[in-house]
């Protein structure tokens, strides 16, 4: 009978450690909550009532299930904070209806959309614009097939859009500069991650006119799938952003080569010329907030890397390290991790 009434649950968490443990175990055990059947979703809040109480996190299997699930449970559970949804072969669009049924999710502050393809761009931000508290965004190879984007100033359905934390993993990066463009983003914003490689540089084009002055922290990781895949195009990229209040910005290189696994290898005047390009790009006036930059180079074998830049007396990043706002860090096969120590040293080799 415990399980089935939240407020004695929760009362008998306080009587001692015996029931705070088997109190915690319910909680604990139905905070998330698979979606792919509807019919059984009903079942389980029939036969445990206290689910409407205990589900924080929602896991939809289907974004078909989003043409009806929003409509049936709305209201129905009352902890909702979070909801992931995976999506299938078809285009996904919403009627009105069941857009205005997500409006009721007033609970809702995390979306993780998975693999999701919707009809046009205008359905894409209608839907993610729908949950009224939304506060952070997380997109994964998310797409669009057909229609134009477009900026999003005037729109009137995006008004409302005020996130806090947006991440963007997918093979167009386009739509994440489009979704920016949103009014409210201007007053809500801090954190803005995006995962990016040379390709993905090459397509999305010049940066729109952002908005975005109380972005705080700006982190990107870069994927390399072969040497030489440093380019001047992420420097392009960094020089490309407006004014900003950016006090943070992580940078993580992810390398995962066919074939030779180092850097600094027989293409090493290439990386360190392009390192030189990011360098010199964070010091551009529109980056004069910058207080810290952490650059972390993973998934290399870098025993030889390491000692190259040791025994040559290489040192990266000089500009930031005068700054004395450089946290850099390597860890792969062959070594846990090197911390880059910067010192005054690095002004230097930057005079030289």
């Amino acid at each position: 009978m415990i399980a089935y009434y939240r407020r004695d649950l929760v009362a008998c968490s306080r009587v001692c450690k015996a029931l705070q443990t088997l109190a915690n175990t319910v909680i604990v055990k139905h905070r998330e909550l698979e979606v792919d059947d509807l019919s059984t979703l009903r079942r389980r809040l029939q036969q445990l009532p206290i689910l409407a109480d205990l589900i924080e996190h929602l896991d939809v299997q289907s974004d078909e299930l989003l043409s009806t699930f929003p409509i049936e449970f709305a209201g129905k559970l009352h902890r909702v904070d979070s909801c992931s949804v995976t999506g299938g072969d078809a285009a996904l669009s919403l009627r009105t209806q069941s857009r205005l049924a997500f409006a009721q999710w007033g609970t809702i502050t995390i979306l993780e959309l998975y693999n999701v393809i919707f009809s046009t761009f205008t359905e894409f931000v209608r839907f993610v614009s729908c949950l009224p508290n939304l506060r952070q965004l997380l997109l994964f190879d998310v797409s669009h097939k057909t229609g134009e984007m477009y900026n999003l100033k005037r729109a009137a359905f995006a008004q409302r859009l005020s996130l806090q934390y947006f991440r963007n993993i997918s093979r167009d990066i386009s739509p994440c500069w489009r979704i920016l463009t949103a009014p409210r983003l201007s007053q809500s914003l801090t954190r803005l991650e995006v995962d990016i490689n040379e390709v993905i540089l090459r397509q999305c084009g010049p940066l729109p006119r952002l908005q975005l002055p109380i972005l705080q922290t700006l982190g990107v990781q870069f994927f390399m799938n072969r040497l030489p895949a440093l380019s001047s195009l992420f420097a392009i990229f960094l020089s490309q952003w407006p004014q900003n209040h950016i006090s943070t910005i992580e940078i993580t290189f992810l390398l995962y080569p066919e074939r030779e696994p180092q850097l600094f290898g027989s293409d090493r005047k290439l990386s360190r010329h392009c390192l030189d390009m990011i360098d010199r790009a964070l010091c551009l006036p529109q980056f004069k907030c910058l207080q810290r930059v952490n650059v972390k180079f993973t998934s290399l074998y870098f025993a030889d890397d390491a000692e190259y830049l040791r025994s040559n007396g290489v040192l990266l990043f000089p500009r930031l390290g005068v700054r004395r706002i450089l946290n850099l860090s390597m860890s792969g096969k062959g070594v846990d991790v090197v911390e880059m120590i910067v010192d005054l040293d690095i002004a230097d080799h930057v005079r030289q």
